[in-house]
């Protein structure tokens, strides 16, 4: 028989945790998605009340738009290292979630990813993202240290809009990130290019 067309193969390996498959959690504490999911559904998991951890398939590459929005208890989420896309929104006004580890492979941090997240004190930032978006952490209060990687090209002006007046941005010295936080007024903490950063 002649091949199959490449392109509704691609489709079919794509699988999709809607909305409906996340209403079987909702009044639930500790939430697993199911391996072989490779994508949460936009607004998935918004306003889980009392969800406060959530495990997450090595299979998924994809978190959609405030597919944990406003889950104000949520406190421990792990990327899997597959994760490709975290759409804008995906984390806003989690009140509660304290670290976030974004794995390598992600290239952008969209707009207000993490805004209005009060209790985040760790952001793990790749070298594989080059660009910060809008409100990305804005509302952040928590937040005191960073390190972004010089592979970042671009970070919208308010991105930490309403942070902690004492946040420190680490950065290498003379990069695109330490250039924007000269303009933008935020502290740094600039290491030379062949430094170790620890």
């Amino acid at each position: 028989p002649p091949a199959a067309p490449a392109q509704p193969a691609r489709e079919a390996e794509q699988r999709i945790f809607h909305i409906a498959d996340a209403a079987r959690s909702r009044l639930k504490g500790n939430v697993k998605v199911p391996d072989g999911y490779t994508l949460l559904e936009s607004f998935c998991f918004d306003g889980f009340g009392f969800m406060r951890s959530v495990e997450l398939p090595r299979s998924l590459t994809g978190i959609g738009e405030y597919a944990f929005s406003d889950c104000k208890r949520l406190k421990t989420v792990s990327l899997p290292e597959n994760l490709r896309v975290i759409r804008r929104g995906a984390f806003n006004a989690c009140g509660k979630l304290n670290v976030l580890r974004i794995p390598q492979g992600v290239t952008e941090i969209e707009e207000s990813t993490c805004s209005f997240c009060h209790s985040l004190e760790v952001v793990e930032i790749p070298t594989t993202v080059s660009s910060i978006g809008a409100q990305a952490f804005a509302g952040c209060t928590s937040l005191r240290k960073l390190f972004i990687p010089d592979s970042v090209k671009y970070i919208a002006d308010d991105a930490f809009a309403m942070c902690d007046p004492g946040l420190v941005i680490k950065c290498y010295e003379n990069s695109y990130v330490h250039k924007f936080c000269a303009q933008a007024g935020l502290r740094t903490e600039a290491i030379s290019k062949g430094a170790i950063f620890g």
